[in-house]
Formats: C-alpha cells, structure tokens, sequence
C-alpha cells in the first residue's frame, strides 16, 4: 500500500509539471530552450539529523552538494517546477538548521521538500524520466545529478540497499530527444560509468576515475563546482559567448588538484571517520574529475539563455564531434603495440559496447576476438575478469559499509570469499565482514 501511495504522489507530481512543445499554429514562433533536471542524494551518511558526531568536513556534505547543484540551477534561470529531488527514502529530511548555503536550502524545502518528499528509488528514477523524455526536444536542456556511494563495477547505491548497476544506467538515459545533455555522477569509482555508459547526445561528468573511491566533503564537490565554473563568464577562455564543457571542466580539474594537496594532508593528519572504515580505502581515494562527451552532444550555455545569447548560439558554428569510439580504438591499438593485451582486449570491449551493430564495434569486435585466439593472453583476460570480479564484489561491500547496510557487506564479503577463500581479497573481506558483524 504504502509504494502504491507513493507512485500516485509521484505521478501527480509529474503529471503537474508544464508541457510546452515550443510551437504554435501560426508556425512562425521560435522554439524555446525549456530546461529540467533531476537531482538527488541516495546515501545519508552525512545527515546530522541522525548522524550526531561528525568530523568537521563531513557535517552535511552531501546536502550541501546537493544544495550549491540546486543553486547553480536556479542562477542558470531553470524553473523550480522543472526541477525534481529526489532524497535517500522519502522520509529522511536534510538538517535544515543548515547555515551554508542556506538561501537554497530555504527554497529546497518550501518549493521540493515541503511538497513532494519523494525516495532515491530505482522507480522514482524511471518514472521521473519517462515524464522528461516526454516533454524535452532537441531544443532542449536536460540536468542529472546523483551523489550516492559506488562500487567498482559502476553500480550506484539507491535508498541505501537499492542497487543500480551501469546496464541500467543506460537504459535510463536512453532514448532523451534533448541534444544538451549534462549527466553528473559524484560516487566512488564513477568513471566506471564512463566507461560502461554510452550517451551521444550527453557530457558526462564522473567526480573521480574508473579505479578510485572518490569524495565529497562540505566545502568541496567536483560536480557542484563544475556547475559554477559552467556560469562564470571569465572562464570562456576562447571568447565564442559560451563556457563549454571542456573550459569549465578544466577549471573544476585545477581546482581538485589544488584542494588534492589540504585534503590529503588533512584526512592524514585530522580526519576522524564516524565509524571504522574499510581498509586502504581512504589511500585509493582520488579528487580528479573526468569526462566523456558524446558526439552528438550540441555546446550551449546552460540554462535557456536570453535573447542575445540565442543569436550567438544560432550563429556560431556548430562543432563537429569525432565518434569516442575512434579514440578508444587508437587507444587500445597504443596497448597492442606496447603487448598490454588485456588492456587492449578491455578497450576493444568498450567500443564494442559502445554500438553492437556500427562499423567501429564490428571491428572492435574483430581484433578482440583475435586478440583471444592465443591461448596465453586468452588466460591472462579471464585471470584478469575473475580478478576484476573479486574486486568488484569486494567493493560493493565497501561502499555497503559506509552507509551501515551491515547485512548487505556481509553477503558481498561471503561471495568474495566462496569464490577464492585464499586469496588477497578474501583476507580484506574476512576483515570488513567481521567489522560489520561487531556493528550490526
């Protein structure tokens, strides 16, 4: 009953948000920019309301981020109405004695809290998308934003035991009609998203690479600032009337590597996590952004703009993107030339992913299975699949941990461990399941 109710509010919801299709029946009228966004916090585990004893860095992290990504909406001119939150289950509600920030706290809760307090669910995702998918057209501007925690296989943590794995990613953000795209992900590990994920009409933006837990704190937020940096005039370095993607991601990347050397110097020194963490995590930590853009991805200002900037946009040539595929197919030939076969193997399967039927993914496809004909390198990749699997599992219960889903990092602890009890992972989740067990 209560999921029932929840859907109903959702889609009443969504059902009362403006549908425009930006034309007339006098045909002459200019098709205009309507923007919407969904943003959301899946994990709590910076919540003060219900987490009392917090380093310094740590009180409100994730709603701040969340609050600075709403900001940077509003000042891009979206409407409110077009924005959705979506936040932990539904219930929790931020600490909303917040002081930093605080305008837009103010504006979360009377315009999104106070109204619709709905969960970080897989359904609400969906549903929320097929409601956009519905009203966006190419003219348009679409804004994705989650902060959550992740494990090394890409998947995203949703309402603290949910589970959102990249397949899924995909399926999500396919089928988007919008040409401006923007599709944030502040977790750990979430440059696996960009290697998994493929999305022409988008910029995707990871808070951290494909090998590193990431980090978010109340003073800093890769995807938060890369926003920022995408308002700040000073920063069209190439003077053509738009902050594009790569000027404003260039900024956000200086600033990482500068807060790279306080923060490290700080968690080494100061930092007092809220309760045990999973061992070495904090040492494979990494700031430092990174990016994908799709080759149908159309550079814009964000927000719908004003009259003027329209002209400049109308005006301005448009960019030709090369296909990611062509760079990644570069790539894996460099690991070929140097024998990293595995590597290369991995490349390939990206972009055979990346388009099952095209030209490119054809030929990735090809040179992989050739690559596989060795019977050595043939063992090396399945040594190096079972390796990854390990690791992704034993992630999964890292990440599991850090937001107290204690019954959760045991089960992955116990499949790291069934499948190689002897091996360096194993000895890691043998650790991590019996802190989780004194926890529980």
């Amino acid at each position: 009953m209560r999921k029932y109710v929840a859907f109903s509010i959702l889609s009443f919801f969504l059902l009362s948000l403006p549908f425009s299709t930006g034309t007339s029946n006098a045909g002459f009228v200019e098709n205009p920019v309507d923007c919407y966004a969904l943003i959301m916090a899946a994990a709590n585990d910076t919540n003060t309301t219900i987490h009392k004893k917090l380093d310094p860095i740590d009180v409100n992290g994730a709603e701040v981020s969340l609050s600075r990504v709403y900001g940077a909406l509003i000042k891009a001119k979206f409407k409110r109405n077009h924005i959705v939150i979506l936040y932990c289950d539904g219930k929790l509600q931020p600490n909303w004695a917040e002081k930093k920030n605080r305008k837009y706290f103010k504006m979360m809760k009377k315009y999104h809290f106070d109204k619709q307090p709905l969960a970080a669910t897989k359904q609400n995702i969906d549903s929320v998308m097929n409601q956009f998918k519905q009203k966006l057209d190419e003219n348009d501007q679409f804004v994705f934003y989650i902060i959550t925690h992740g494990a090394a296989n890409g998947t995203l943590q949703l309402d603290r035991r949910g589970s959102w794995p990249t397949s899924q990613i995909q399926q999500t953000f396919s089928g988007l009609k919008s040409k401006t795209n923007y599709i944030l992900f502040d977790s750990c590990y979430s440059g696996k998203i960009l290697d998994d994920v493929n999305i022409p009409n988008a910029f995707i933006f990871s808070t951290t690479g494909n090998r590193s837990p990431g980090w978010v704190d109340r003073n800093f937020s890769n995807c938060a600032y890369f926003l920022e940096m995408k308002l700040k005039k000073s920063n069209d370095k190439d003077k053509d009337g738009i902050v594009d993607c790569e000027e404003a991601f260039d900024a956000t990347k200086k600033f990482a590597e500068k807060y790279d050397k306080e923060w490290r110097k700080y968690i080494s020194t100061k930092y007092k996590p809220p309760k045990p963490t999973p061992p070495g995590i904090m040492a494979k930590a990494s700031i430092i952004p990174c990016m994908e853009i799709g080759e149908t991805f159309e550079i814009n200002q964000l927000g719908p703009g004003t009259k003027s900037s329209s002209k400049k946009r109308a005006a301005r040539k448009k960019r030709v993107r090369k296909d990611p595929g062509e760079r990644y197919m570069k790539r894996a030939e460099g690991y070929v030339k140097s024998k990293k076969y595995v590597k290369a193997i991995e490349t390939y399967e990206k972009v055979r992913k990346m388009g099952k039927r095209t030209k490119l993914a054809d030929e990735a496809a090809g040179k992989m299975k050739k690559l596989l004909e060795n019977e050595e390198t043939a063992a090396a990749y399945k040594e190096a699949k079972r390796i990854e699997k390990l690791e992704s599992n034993l992630a999964m219960a890292e990440s599991y941990f850090l937001s107290s889903a204690f019954d959760k990092v045991i089960e992955y602890c116990k499949k790291v461990i069934e499948a190689a009890p002897d091996s360096e992972q194993a000895k890691k989740a043998k650790k991590l399941m019996k802190d989780a067990e004194n926890a529980m």
